[in-house]
């Protein structure tokens, strides 16, 4: 009797979880129908986006994605979750404030990592990963979260107040349709663009054998000048060029590959920015990069904690701060990026006369083929190097 019922409870184990599963696939599959609709449509309507006062509203979360990708994120979630859960108050974005499913739940599932793997977000995590989402309120004017930059608070709170407010049943899938295609569209030309530039071919011309060191330290003053979203740039810079001078100074060394600069070194279980590492994979070149940042003892000394421990001969600490070039304890040099590059390109120069050439041209390539940085930024710096490329003359 009592194996009878054991079989028994196994069979309707087996049963519900069956059940789950075909629930489960259904689910993404109504996702993913959903996705694939908005990404096919050629035809953009902004009639009712305008009308409903939200065009304005969702141009400011996408012009601000180089700042902060949350905004964004949260828009796409809170809009497809609404499609398919029309009874679902998306503000409530929590089970435990009253939510019907978890909003962070479902971009994880169902948003994030779809958009991700089609080339139309930069990384595959979540809009509630950045802490300013993550409180237990409702998505309403009154909500404490410091979600920035500051207008794409009011305008993700806008939107979610609009969609989640006294409309017609018909005329609310129709705007919701349009949000999601018209945000679709939007990372559709991105990745077009992104993609263009990234599998573009420049063709040097035949005196940029003569591109020389100031030349090389007038662009990288011009790309210093760029505004919001170039913080990422003085990394790629140090890390390009100890990665083409390696070969002639450091033999036996070999650059640790740059990741998307996402998360703090203290976070990522790194020395620095940019590592060499010798055979045995123990560091042995370190260098943290800072941008427009003056590097005081504070900093100092937490780059000494991370790195006193261990035998590294170049300890390096390089802003693109005025700064005076100098060396302090357990032997750190701290640089300014122009004075590091330009001195270390010198130095190359005794082995690779075109050193200045190589540098700027893998720049240029690593520059645009950067996954996590804004299409304007890709751009701005593309056609200050491709200039210096095809005409070297400045």
């Amino acid at each position: 009797m009592k194996l009878n019922n054991a079989k028994s409870k196994i069979i309707q184990f087996k049963q519900r979880f069956t059940r789950q599963i075909k629930v489960e696939e259904m689910t993404v599959n109504l996702y993913l129908t959903i996705f694939q609709a908005a990404l096919d449509s050629d035809v953009i309507d902004t009639t009712r986006l305008t009308e409903r006062c939200i065009k304005y509203d969702l141009d400011v979360i996408s012009n601000n994605i180089s700042k902060s990708w949350a905004p964004f994120k949260a828009t796409v979630a809170s809009v497809i979750a609404k499609m398919v859960n029309p009874e679902w108050d998306t503000r409530n974005h929590q089970t435990q404030i009253n939510g019907k499913h978890s909003l962070r739940t479902i971009d994880r599932c169902y948003v994030s990592n779809y958009l991700y793997k089609n080339g139309l977000y930069d990384t595959s995590t979540e809009f509630a990963l950045t802490r300013s989402f993550e409180k237990a309120e409702p998505f309403n004017k009154n909500y404490s979260g410091v979600i920035k930059p500051k207008e794409c608070k009011t305008s993700f709170l806008n939107i979610v107040e609009i969609i989640n407010t006294n409309i017609d049943n018909d005329l609310l899938n129709d705007l919701l349709n349009d949000i999601l295609v018209y945000l679709m569209t939007f990372l559709k030309q991105r990745k077009e663009t992104t993609t263009t530039l990234k599998n573009s071919i420049v063709v040097s011309s035949s005196s940029s054998n003569d591109i020389n060191i100031d030349h090389v330290s007038k662009v990288l003053d011009e790309i210093n000048k760029l505004g919001s979203g170039s913080s990422v740039i003085p990394v790629i810079t140090a890390h390009t060029l100890l990665s083409v001078i390696q070969p002639h100074l450091w033999a036996g060394i070999s650059m640790k590959p740059l990741k998307e600069h996402t998360a703090p070194d203290n976070h990522s279980n790194s020395y620095g920015d940019v590592e060499g590492l010798d055979a045995n994979f123990k560091p042995k070149i370190v260098a943290e990069v800072k941008h427009k940042i003056s590097i005081n003892d504070t900093i100092v000394a937490i780059f000494d904690k991370k790195t006193k421990d261990e035998d590294i001969p170049l300890k390096l600490i390089i802003t693109t701060a005025s700064t005076e070039n100098r060396v302090v304890q357990n032997n750190i040099c701290i640089f300014a990026l122009n004075a590091f590059v330009i001195t270390h390109l010198q130095q190359t120069l005794f082995h690779e006369r075109t050193i200045c050439l190589i540098f700027m041209k893998e720049l240029r390539m690593r520059i645009v083929s950067y996954q996590n940085m804004s299409v304007s930024i890709k751009e701005s710096i593309n056609e200050i190097l491709t200039s210096l490329l095809v005409s070297p003359s400045l």
